[in-house]
């Protein structure tokens, strides 16, 4: 794939993964979380089985097309369905009294993984470019 292709589908799936979100917060209301959760997951695990099907054919450019596509689709969706609900169900799951405790503590080893691999894949890209 060529570079300005592939720069134009990661930044047509930020711009699709932002729209996509608003409109999930409109459509928990209607539809609910659960089922937004559960029909999201299985449309995700759907089409990692598709990605990884197109993955094992070969190298072509119609595979790694098909690669591509299939992986915006699958960020888009993560964006759409599981994403949004997982927070709402993050803030439920917790008496009133416990819910900050327990938010802080579900989110601090996902900080701290960040942290440690941001920097990690900064060397990387600081190591590469050089």
């Amino acid at each position: 794939m060529a570079t300005n292709t592939a720069f134009a589908l990661g930044l047509a799936t930020s711009g699709l993964q932002a729209v996509f979100n608003c409109l999930s917060w409109g459509l928990t209301s209607y539809f609910g979380r659960r089922p937004i959760y559960i029909w999201g997951t299985i449309f995700n695990v759907v089409m990692l089985v598709a990605l990884g099907i197109a993955a094992s054919v070969g190298k072509s450019s119609a595979a790694s097309n098909a690669q591509a596509s299939l992986g915006l689709i699958v960020s888009v969706s993560l964006a759409f369905a599981t994403g949004p609900i997982t927070w709402t169900v993050i803030g439920e799951s917790s008496s009133i009294r416990l819910r900050p405790l327990t938010t802080g503590v579900g989110r601090a080893p996902y900080w701290e993984n960040r942290q440690l691999w941001g920097r990690a894949a900064i060397r990387r890209t600081t190591y590469r470019m050089s």
